[in-house]
């Protein structure tokens, strides 16, 4: 299995953003990591599944987090095993590199591999272990301009305090996000997932009219046929 570099992340990043995601699996120089992930936010399942098949319990950590995600569409008895591997990580002291662009990117997939999973207070505890990891900073030192990473991560937390009734965190990591999605490029995926968190948690602060401004907006962007290239994306 070819190692994931920062670099790669940068890659993938750029084009979900840009909704390319298709075009980009395209490529055969792909880590299974950077596959496997491609082929979960394409829906694409199966392949998913398939590709993630090659990783071991050994494998570095984003392998194990991007394959744990993909298991969520497993119903067999390796999907949890497949989530237990990235758990275990996540929960041994140390383990979870800050400094890592990979580890703190490999942590954020684990949070949303426990959600995938529907195991949110799973998701809960594994948000809170690895909170510095994630959040906030230069977590790709190798493009710093490039706001999509905090973004996602911001609105995976927001998501997971929001379904424990923690709304005024939830806003909190929202509203931390806002400055970096205002930065992004129209068309933005990554916008659009950041107003459809908004429109999660000011619907559950009772902001009626922030909500429904935020929803008119996703749905503007989803309606939009220039929006992005691929529609699995």
């Amino acid at each position: 299995m070819r190692e994931t570099a920062p670099e790669d992340l940068v890659a993938l990043l750029a084009a979900a953003d840009a909704s390319r995601l298709g075009a980009h699996l395209a490529r055969d120089d792909l880590p299974a990591p950077v596959r496997v992930l491609a082929l979960a936010w394409t829906h694409r399942w199966t392949e998913a599944l398939a590709t993630a098949a090659v990783v071991g319990p050994h494998d570095p950590p984003l392998a194990r987090a991007a394959a744990a995600w993909a298991a969520a569409a497993d119903p067999g008895p390796g999907s949890a095993a497949a989530l237990d591997r990235v758990v275990a990580w996540v929960r041994t002291p140390g383990a979870v590199d800050a400094r890592d662009p990979l580890d703190g990117f490999a942590a954020y997939v684990a949070v949303e591999a426990a959600l995938a999973h529907a195991r949110p207070a799973l998701a809960r505890e594994l948000l809170d272990l690895v909170v510095d990891a994630p959040l906030p900073g230069p977590v790709l030192p190798v493009l710093p301009v490039l706001p999509v990473l905090p973004v996602l991560m911001a609105c995976c937390r927001a998501r997971v305090l929001t379904f424990h009734g923690d709304v005024a965190a939830a806003h909190d990591a929202w509203t931390t996000a806002s400055p970096l999605r205002d930065a992004l490029p129209p068309g933005s995926a990554t916008a659009t997932l950041h107003d459809a968190t908004g429109c999660l948690v000011a619907g559950n602060r009772s902001e009626r009219t922030r909500a429904a401004a935020l929803a008119r907006q996703v749905a503007a962007a989803l309606d939009d046929p220039g929006a992005g290239a691929d529609a699995e994306a």
